[in-house]
C-alpha cells in the first residue's frame, strides 16, 4: 500500500482539461455524417490479442524509481496533497 501511495503521489499534477480531446465523440460525429451523406459503414472485427501478463509489482517499482529521476519541482504537489500524504503515512 505505502507503495502504491508513493507511486500515486509520485505522479499526481495539477488538472488541464485542454491537455486531452474527446476522441471517442469526434469518430461517432464522423460516422453520422458520412451515414447522412449515404456512405456505407463498415466495422471491422478487432484482432485477437493475447493477454499480457504484468508484474505489478516491478512495474510499480519501476514507476516509482522513474518519478525518482525527475527534476525537482516538477511533481505537481500542492500544500493538500503534501497534508494528504503526512495523513497516509501516520496511519500506516
Amino acid at each position: 500500500m505505502k507503495l502504491a501511495a508513493q507511486v500515486i503521489d509520485a505522479l499526481a499534477a495539477k488538472w488541464d482539461p485542454d491537455r486531452y480531446r474527446d476522441t471517442y465523440r469526434a469518430q461517432v460525429l464522423e460516422l453520422i455524417k458520412k451515414k447522412a451523406e449515404g456512405e456505407e459503414i463498415v466495422v471491422e472485427e478487432p484482432e485477437k490479442q493475447d493477454a499480457k501478463v504484468v508484474d505489478l509489482m516491478a512495474a510499480l517499482e519501476a514507476s516509482l524509481a522513474a518519478a525518482k529521476k525527475r527534476p525537482a519541482g516538477k511533481s505537481g504537489k500542492t500544500a493538500k496533497t503534501r497534508k494528504t500524504v503526512a495523513k497516509r503515512k501516520k496511519s500506516a
